[in-house]
């Protein structure tokens, strides 16, 4: 998603774009990742937190592989007005 964040941001005229990879990414840990389940929370902390930072404007959800998945969990279940 890193290549696709200028791109993203240009083409939607977006205030910011904001990528993250999971732990088991940035740990660089191999081996079968966790359950998309065990993602949700950490995917919300970071969601709350750009919200809070970018208050008023709209928060759209996109990923790749398990962050999509995530990313539609996350907007399904909880109370944050995304678009996933």
């Amino acid at each position: 998603m890193i290549r696709w964040k200028d791109k993203l941001k240009k083409s939607l005229a977006a205030v910011e774009v904001i990528t993250f990879d999971y732990p088991y990414i940035a740990g660089r840990k191999k081996g079968v990742p966790p359950k998309a389940e065990k993602l949700v929370q950490f995917h919300l902390d970071i969601v709350k937190e750009t919200a809070a930072k970018f208050p008023g404007h709209p928060l759209i959800l996109a990923g790749k592989s398990m962050g999509s998945r995530v990313s539609c969990m996350v907007a399904v279940d909880e109370d944050i007005p995304v678009s996933a």
